[in-house]
């Protein structure tokens, strides 16, 4: 990032966009953080910082998947710091519910590339309408064991369906236990 923004700050002279000096203050803001907190890898610290310098729409997908829980809240916080001080939006796409809780205003449930219902999030946490939803809100890994034999949640089985060649009916019913005649020709619009 260091090298791609003075390359254009430099080779052209200050860009009237002033994408190149939003890159280098970005690239500032991204290291001070990194600096005070070396948990951060430079590499992830700095791609965040890249993307968001570019583009105020910052697409991340699973962006803390896989990265230790201290280290998962710390790049949150710095996602949410840079959104805050540089007005980015996010599209987040993660399949871990909580990343969804603290870091969506909006959500959008998907399978096989089909949005099966949208809204709010704090609504889409409080009422799931499609079955997939409450599936995917009941395989949530809830941290006490005492809560989660309380919780009651949709259980799927069956196969996945093709996404290849989808027929014009729900992606879901073959999986689906409150599927109906109609989920076999018609694709439920999201609420």
């Amino acid at each position: 990032l260091y090298c791609y923004s003075e390359v254009l700050e430099t080779r052209d002279g200050p860009r009237p966009d002033g994408l190149g000096r939003r890159a280098i203050d970005q690239r500032r803001s991204v290291l001070s953080y990194e600096e005070s907190d070396p948990a951060i890898h430079p590499v992830q610290a700095l791609a965040g910082a890249q993307a968001a310098a570019c583009f105020p729409l910052v697409v991340a997908d699973e962006p803390v998947t896989s990265l230790d829980m201290s280290i998962r809240g710390k790049i949150l916080t710095l996602m949410r710091e840079l959104q805050a001080r540089h007005g980015l939006s996010y599209v987040l796409i993660t399949h871990d519910l909580r990343v969804l809780r603290i870091m969506s205003s909006r959500a959008a449930v998907m399978y096989l590339g089909l949005v099966m219902e949208t809204g709010p999030t704090r609504a889409l946490f409080a009422r799931r309408l499609h079955p997939y939803t409450q599936a995917l809100f009941a395989a949530e890994m809830v941290p006490d064991p005492d809560a989660a034999r309380h919780t009651r949640g949709v259980l799927v089985t069956g196969e996945v369906a093709s996404a290849i060649n989808p027929a014009p009916a729900c992606r879901f019913r073959e999986r689906c236990p409150f599927r109906q005649a109609r989920c076999d020709t018609v694709q439920p619009v999201p609420e």
